[in-house]
């Protein structure tokens, strides 16, 4: 269904890797339910996952120990992990960080006309015979959205290791995140993302605390101001504007993410006061 890896960039990726992506993506999105299933309407999603109350969906799958022992690993790799914003990770960046864990990293565009449905993919080691675990990045998304996929697949890699979850065949980056919510692999990766883009202090700014920490707490309506704010602050640290997205589907699609990775993160604050 999709083309080759686009080499026009010049880029330069080991054989078996470029079969490998080509291979798994192949096997991904050939049967049509699938396919359908990951190109689900957008709106419908985005109203889905504004009404969900994120805070049950922590209680239920999380505990706070195993959400502090991914934030640590994530101190080890990034200077002030929930302190301050990571900056806009650059391809080389990934390769750095994925080389000091053993990990192999392929991000380059997919060139087939319908090659944005894939946003990346960790495949482990031993379902794909590999010498170490590979991460896929189709970086013919924004760059914010490129990054928010390495970070993803980064959080399978951790999360997997340091809550002993069972590897998966492949981890595929899946908009479908209310999907997320019932999967704790998915949430660990998802936690990744979101403390890396809202860390502690600017968590504090940008979401309404106006309830008590406890059996009370929710994490569910996110008011238009508020949006408004994290859309600002995306702008201003990755230079992502929506409105500039090349279609509307694909400004939704962002949009679905940007509102989950956010509500995420005033769950994190209000449930584990992290």
């Amino acid at each position: 269904m999709f083309g080759a890896i686009n080499m026009a960039s010049g880029a330069k990726i080991e054989p078996r890797v470029d079969r490998l992506v080509n291979r798994i993506a192949k096997s991904a999105y050939s049967k049509p339910s699938k396919c359908e299933g990951r190109r689900r309407r957008p709106g419908i999603e985005i109203s889905a996952i504004i009404r969900r109350d994120y805070v049950r969906t922590l209680r239920r799958h999380l505990a706070y120990q195993g959400v502090k022992s991914l934030i640590l690993a994530c101190g080890r790799i990034f200077a002030n992990f929930n302190r301050q914003s990571i900056e806009m990770l650059t391809v080389e960046r990934f390769h750095e960080i994925a080389a000091e864990l053993s990990v192999e990293v392929c991000a380059l565009p997919y060139s087939n006309p319908g090659g944005l449905a894939l946003r990346g993919f960790y495949a482990p080691t031993a379902a794909w015979r590999l010498q170490r675990p590979l991460i896929y990045v189709n970086t013919a998304h924004h760059p914010l959205a490129a990054m928010t996929t390495f970070l993803h697949e980064l959080g399978h890699h951790l999360a997997c290791d340091l809550w002993g979850l069972p590897q998966r065949d492949v981890h595929l980056f899946d908009t479908d995140y209310r999907a997320h919510l019932r999967m704790p692999h998915e949430l660990g990766a998802d936690i990744v993302v979101s403390i890396a883009g809202y860390p502690k202090p600017l968590a504090r700014r940008l979401f309404p605390m106006g309830w008590n920490h406890g059996l009370v707490a929710q994490a569910k309506d996110l008011g238009d101001a508020t949006i408004q704010d994290i859309h600002k602050h995306l702008g201003g640290a990755y230079g992502f504007n929506i409105v500039n997205c090349a279609s509307r589907e694909q400004a939704l699609h962002y949009l679905a993410g940007m509102i989950h990775y956010a509500k995420l993160r005033w769950a994190l604050l209000g449930e584990f006061d992290i």
